[in-house]
């Protein structure tokens, strides 16, 4: 805009410099006629000679008496302010369609002074400032459209990053062990966004796993904790059962009494033993020295225990035995003689079966076999 309006007033200030350059022209010319001729050039010569050379002219008489005009001009006379000044005078008028710009010029002869105005249209000034002005408005519009599409086609392509990010936390949302991380398209702000989303997001992804993970752990934990527990209260049971029948002799009361009491130990440890692992996340062995003696009346009676509490019927035997001494946990290897004997006795039919134990020693440790076996 700022543009325009120089070029306007470039365009206003061509014209009044034309006007004036002309209109001071005209006026040497009559003033060297005037010299020319000792009395001077009458009224009527400087009248024809005036509007012979110009065109939208006016001519005042010394009292400004309008004395020539030509029709365009003499409309516009009423509207000029001539002021008694030898100093030529620049009007504008505006009003109207017609604009002018009127340049005034005294002028003084040997006879008579006179005041020469000469009208310049400036129409052609507007017009051309209105097209240029049309023009820029146009290319305006044209640069706002090609601008805003440029815009909509950038905006898109910043969004794109934004509108994963939202798809990503949708779906992460929705499945938070399936997402893929987002794969950064370019090296900006928007990208360093992605990978600090694709970091957290990493990072939920191991916490939800963990947690899982120790779901699943909890609830195995669970499982064998009930498993460990019933197994031995439902031999403990056998043995109590055992005491309350009245034909047991007085020795397997106390064989019974002794076991309770070993398996109630045994419990008190599993209690201690499982405080260590929620605690510490680990269980201390407490080995000692046993002997072959020690772990076959061990196994003898968690068998005889659980043929006296389980319906299946079933003979136990020992297929050979070895002497020996053992530097172990005495209350874990219980507890893995305890489930070997019972799963093996949940194995059997509504049949009877035997349970046989053997034992193999050689150089590279004790092995201990549990077979069962269906009898028909």
């Amino acid at each position: 805009m700022l543009v325009l309006h120089r070029g306007f007033e470039s365009g206003l200030q061509e014209k009044e410099s034309s006007a004036a350059v002309l209109n001071k022209q005209t006026a040497r010319q009559v003033q060297q006629l005037d010299y020319q001729q000792d009395k001077g050039i009458k009224e009527g010569q400087v009248i024809n000679f005036v509007g012979t050379t110009q065109d939208n002219v006016l001519i005042w008489d010394t009292k400004q008496k309008l004395i020539y005009h030509e029709d365009m001009a003499v409309k516009q006379a009423d509207r000029l302010n001539l002021l008694d000044s030898d100093k030529q005078q620049i009007q504008y008028l505006l009003d109207g369609n017609q604009k002018y710009i009127v340049a005034t010029i005294k002028v003084q002869l040997l006879r008579k002074t006179y005041y020469i105005s000469t009208f310049t249209d400036l129409n052609s000034v507007y017009v051309a400032q209105k097209r240029l002005l049309r023009d820029v408005q146009v290319n305006l519009l044209v640069l706002f459209l090609v601008s805003t599409v440029i815009i909509y086609i950038l905006t898109k392509q910043i969004l794109v990053p934004v509108h994963q990010l939202r798809q990503a936390s949708q779906s992460f949302q929705t499945d938070p062990m399936g997402y893929q991380p987002l794969k950064p398209m370019r090296h900006d702000e928007l990208t360093e966004l992605v990978n600090d989303f694709n970091q957290m997001a990493h990072r939920i992804h191991a916490m939800v796993a963990s947690e899982r993970e120790n779901a699943a752990f909890q609830k195995e934990f669970a499982s064998h904790l009930t498993h460990e527990i019933n197994t031995p209260l439902t031999i403990i049971l056998g043995y109590a059962e055992l005491i309350a029948e009245s034909n047991v002799t007085e020795e397997v009361k106390r064989e019974a009494v002794r076991y309770i009491v070993d398996e109630s130990t045994r419990f008190k440890q599993l209690g201690s033993r499982i405080s260590q692992l929620i605690q510490y996340d680990h269980v201390t062995l407490q080995r000692e020295t046993i002997s072959s003696q020690m772990l076959h009346e061990k196994v003898t009676d968690i068998a005889l225990g659980i043929r006296q509490q389980t319906a299946h019927v079933f003979q136990f035997d020992y297929a050979n035995q070895s002497d020996y001494r053992l530097h172990t946990d005495m209350g874990l290897v219980s507890e893995m003689l305890v489930n070997l004997l019972d799963n093996a006795v949940k194995a059997f039919p509504q049949q009877s079966g035997r349970i046989t134990v053997a034992e193999d020693l050689d150089e590279t440790g004790l092995t201990i076999t549990i077979t069962d076996m269906v009898m028909d």
